[in-house]
Formats: structure tokens, C-alpha cells, sequence
């Protein structure tokens, strides 16, 4: 049986799907598939690059994936320069 998922790059190869529990899932963003299939990220997390990162203070992934606080900008509360 084939399957034409597994191991697939998509978006430009921002994505990366896999086969999990028979549904295609982009594994480098999916909080119920994150970096593998059923690696759940926890609370105040999202799947950034495969990999499960607090978005509420993180100046890389600040409140999503990809946004970058300017140097000397903290991340509070997933805003860059909350205060």
C-alpha cells in the first residue's frame, strides 16, 4: 500500500508531511503531530520548525511561528515590547 504522504515536502519546503492515523499532517507545524506523528505540544506552544516552543516569551517566535522581536525587544505575553 502506498502512500503518497510519507516523506513529502510542500510550501516550498516549509512543510514536511507525513501519514499519521491515516491523515496527511505537516509535521514541522502541527501541534498534534510535531515533529512526528502524536508529539503533542503543550499548553502556550506551537509546532515552530518542528519543534515545540513557547510562543508567549520566545523574541524568535513571538505569539507565532516566525515573528522576530527587534534586538533589545523582549517577548511578553506573545508581543514584542508588551510593557
Amino acid at each position: 500500500k502506498n502512500n503518497i504522504c510519507n516523506g513529502v515536502y510542500a510550501n516550498k519546503g516549509t512543510s514536511f508531511l507525513n501519514c499519521c492515523k491515516k491523515h496527511c499532517r505537516n509535521i514541522y507545524g502541527d501541534r498534534n503531530n510535531c515533529g512526528r506523528c502524536g508529539h503533542k505540544c503543550g499548553f502556550g506552544q506551537r509546532c515552530c520548525n518542528s519543534k515545540c516552543t513557547n510562543i508567549v516569551s520566545n523574541n524568535k517566535h513571538c505569539g507565532k511561528c516566525g515573528r522576530k522581536c527587534a534586538k533589545g525587544v523582549p517577548c511578553q505575553y506573545g508581543v514584542c515590547g508588551y510593557a
